[in-house]
């Protein structure tokens, strides 16, 4: 898919999404999805979250930029990730 997510009904099924393209930047509202995979044309193409996202299996970080915003997202499943996601939402420093 390379461009934005916007459906009125999206059932998983124990399938992946993949965001693809240089199209940017690409909004996805809140869903629940089983694999998802951001695998962008460049490094700087954005994909924003326009909502809360729970991911029941995988969440892959190939190319591109995940805005997070200010949304709690839900990433579950196996294994660890292959790459830290680049996230626009700053981590804030650790308590002294």
């Amino acid at each position: 898919m390379g461009a934005n997510f916007t459906v009125a009904t999206y059932t998983a099924n124990g399938t992946k999404l993949l965001l693809t393209g240089a199209t940017q930047p690409v909004s996805v509202g809140s869903y629940s999805f089983f694999d998802l995979e951001i695998n962008k044309t460049n490094t700087t193409d954005v994909v924003n979250a326009t909502g809360a996202w729970t991911v029941a299996n995988s969440f892959t970080m190939t190319r591109g930029t995940w805005n997070a915003s200010t949304f709690t997202h839900s990433i579950a499943g196996p294994g660890t990730p292959r790459r830290r996601p680049s996230c626009s939402t700053p981590t804030p420093p650790p308590s002294p």
